[in-house]
């Protein structure tokens, strides 16, 4: 992994990018283990490095290794949070060890 963000506006979500040319986006309420969507980016992949958010949560941009910049769309489901997402994070902080 070479980088990683939480999402601006889910608190269970965040992207990461990777070596191998993935982007990979998690929801820890839903599963800590696997991504929710796994996507190489390029069909000739190269390592990308910059993952960021934009402030609405609705596109990520990742930049590769040899200057490629990249817009990606976020689905709805992980743009707007619903009440019980919040509370499952919550749970999930209190129960960390």
């Amino acid at each position: 992994m070479y980088d990683a963000q939480w999402s601006p506006v889910h608190p269970s979500v965040f992207g990461s990018v990777d070596a191998e040319g993935y982007i990979d986006v998690w929801n820890i309420n839903r599963d800590v283990d696997l991504p929710l969507v796994r996507q190489q980016v390029a069909e000739k992949p190269k390592p990308i490095n910059t993952l960021r958010w934009s402030k609405d949560g609705r596109r990520i941009v990742t930049g590769d290794s040899a200057g490629n910049v990249t817009l990606h769309q976020v689905d709805n489901d992980l743009v707007v949070p619903k009440q019980e997402d919040f509370d499952k994070m919550m749970r999930f902080l209190h129960n960390a060890p």
